[in-house]
C-alpha cells in the first residue's frame, strides 16, 4: 500500500502540469486574443519532449552511482520543473509569448526526463504480481492531477483568477520533491551497478531479434486508435449534439471518475488473471463500446468509453513492463510509453479526417475496429526462461 501510495502521487505531480499545459492554457490564452495556430505550435512542441524522451531515457538507465541514482535523477528533474515554473510567476503569457513558450518547452523536458526515473523506479520496486496494481494506482494518480489542473483551475479562475495555477503547481512540486527525498525506496532498486557496454549491447541486439518485442512496438501503436479517437472527438462530438459547457464539465468529471474506477480495477484484474488476458478483454469491450456510442449518440455510452480505457491502460502498461527488463528497462518503457504518444496522435488526426467525410458514427467504428488488430497482435504469455534469456 505505501508503494502504491508513493507512485500515484509522484504520478499525480506528473499530471498536474499536463491537465494545465494542453487542457486549460489554451483556453485562457485563447481568451487573451493569442492566435489559435500559436497555441497549437505551442501544445506541439510540448508534445515532443514526450514522445521523444526515449531518446536520453539510457541516460538514466546508466549513469548511476553510489552517490547519484534513480532518486537523484527523479530530484534533479523536478528540482527542473520548478525552476522553469518560477518565471512563470511574474511573466504574462501573451506579452512574453516567445520566453514562456521557452520555459515550458524546458518543463516539458524536464517532467518527461522525470517520468522516465519514475517507471524505471517502479519497474525495479514492482514484483511482476503486483505491476498491474500499481499501474493502475499510478494512473489514478495521474487522472487526479489532470483533473484538479484543468477542470479545477477553471473552476477557481472564475472567483481567484488566472495566476493561481503555477503557485498551485510549485506546491504540489515541492511535496513530491519531499516524497522523493525522503520515501523509503531500497538502494538495490535506487542505485543498480552502471551495466557494461557489453552487457547492454548484447541486450539490445537480443531484444530487436525477438518477435515478442516488435508485437509490443505494433500492439502499442495500434491497440488504443479506437479510444484515442474516441477520445479527441469527443468534445466536438458533444458540442454538435448541442450539450452546453456545463454538461459537458460534468461529463469531463465523470469521465475522469470512471477512468480512475476502471485503473484500479483493471489493475487489480491484471495481477490476478494475467495482464494480457484483462488487456484482450478490455480491447474487445473497448471496441464494442466505441462502436455502441458513435452508432446510438448515447452518451451514457460514451461516459462508460472511459471505464474501459482505465481498465485497458493500467492491463497494457503492466504488459509494457513485463517487456521492459534488463538493464535499459526504463529506455524500453520510454519507448513503448512514446509509441502510444504516437498512437494517440495518428488515431485523433484519422479519426478527425474519417469524421470530416463520413460523420462521427461511422468515424468511430472504423477506428474501433481498427483497434482489435491489437488483440492478434498482442504476444504469447511470456516464458520465465525467454525473460531470463533477454535480461541478461
Amino acid at each position: 500500500m505505501r508503494q502504491r501510495l508513493l507512485f500515484g502521487a509522484l504520478y499525480f505531480a506528473e499530471g498536474a502540469p499536463i491537465g494545465w499545459l494542453w487542457w486549460t492554457l489554451p483556453s485562457q490564452l485563447r481568451r487573451h486574443g493569442l492566435a489559435v495556430d500559436e497555441i497549437t505550435t505551442m501544445t506541439a512542441l510540448l508534445a515532443l519532449p514526450w514522445a521523444c524522451k526515449f531518446v536520453w531515457a539510457p541516460l538514466v538507465d546508466t549513469v548511476r552511482t553510489r552517490w547519484f541514482g534513480l532518486r537523484a535523477w527523479l530530484v534533479l528533474a523536478q528540482l527542473g520543473m520548478a525552476a522553469t515554473l518560477v518565471p512563470m510567476l511574474w511573466l504574462e503569457p501573451v506579452a512574453h509569448w516567445q520566453t514562456v513558450t521557452g520555459l515550458l518547452l524546458a518543463h516539458a523536458f524536464c517532467a518527461a526526463t522525470q517520468d522516465v526515473a519514475i517507471d524505471a523506479l517502479a519497474i525495479r520496486a514492482a514484483p511482476a504480481a503486483q505491476r498491474g496494481t500499481l499501474n493502475g494506482a499510478m494512473q489514478v494518480g495521474q487522472i487526479g492531477g489532470r483533473v484538479m489542473f484543468s477542470t479545477g483551475v477553471l473552476w477557481l479562475a472564475a472567483t481567484t483568477g488566472e495566476r493561481l495555477a503555477v503557485p498551485a503547481l510549485l506546491g504540489v512540486l515541492g511535496v513530491t520533491l519531499l516524497l522523493a527525498g525522503f520515501a523509503p525506496i531500497d538502494a538495490a532498486q535506487d542505485v543498480d551497478r552502471r551495466p557494461p557496454p557489453g552487457r547492454r549491447s548484447r541486450y539490445l541486439r537480443v531484444l530487436l531479434r525477438t518477435p515478442r518485442f516488435w508485437r509490443l512496438v505494433a500492439f502499442a501503436l495500434l491497440g488504443g486508435v479506437g479510444f484515442e479517437a474516441a477520445g479527441a472527438l469527443s468534445g466536438s462530438w458533444l458540442v454538435d449534439r448541442g450539450v452546453d459547457d456545463a454538461v459537458i464539465g460534468t461529463f469531463r468529471l465523470v469521465g475522469a471518475a470512471l477512468m480512475a474506477g476502471g485503473a484500479l480495477l483493471g489493475g487489480a484484474w491484471a495481477d490476478r488473471r494475467g495482464a494480457r488476458r484483462v488487456a484482450r478483454l478490455s480491447l474487445l469491450a473497448l471496441a464494442g463500446l466505441v462502436t455502441a456510442a458513435g452508432v446510438t449518440g448515447s452518451i451514457a455510452l460514451f461516459a462508460l468509453v472511459y471505464l474501459g480505457i482505465g481498465v485497458f491502460t493500467a492491463a497494457s502498461y503492466a504488459l509494457f513492463m513485463q517487456g521492459a527488463t534488463g538493464p535499459l528497462a526504463a529506455t524500453v518503457f520510454s519507448a513503448f510509453m512514446g509509441l502510444t504518444n504516437a498512437c494517440e496522435a495518428w488515431a485523433g488526426r484519422g479519426g478527425g479526417a474519417l469524421q470530416r467525410a463520413f460523420g462521427y458514427g461511422p468515424a468511430l467504428t472504423t477506428m474501433a475496429l481498427l483497434s482489435l488488430l491489437g488483440w492478434w497482435l498482442l504476444p504469447p504469455p511470456r516464458r520465465a526462461a525467454a525473460a531470463d534469456a533477454a535480461s541478461r
